[in-house]
């Protein structure tokens, strides 16, 4: 008998809502995948992050406030087993 594994949890993070719903739309396809959070800044994006533990983040460098390097560097340093995926244009 195989046992079900949950499926992976992901925190989407970008500035574009555009870009955000296209992945969440795309992902949302996948049985054994689940957006459970988004974020448009990284101070979003750290906080969403504290409260919801993802799997997976997936998220852009260049945003306003808090950048996207800056708030990968902030989660790793809390939480250094953490996977970020990046997706940028820049």
């Amino acid at each position: 008998m195989t046992e079900k594994k949950d499926p992976i949890s992901i925190l989407i993070v970008d500035d574009q809502p555009v870009m955000r719903d296209g992945l969440r739309a795309i992902l949302g396809q996948e049985p054994d995948m689940n957006v459970i959070g988004e974020a448009g800044n990284g101070r979003v994006a750290i906080e969403q992050f504290r409260k919801l533990r993802p799997d997976i983040t997936l998220i852009d460098l260049q945003m306003l406030e808090v950048d996207g390097l800056q708030a990968i560097t902030t989660i790793r340093d809390e939480f250094p087993d953490a996977t970020v995926v990046v997706l940028t244009t820049y």
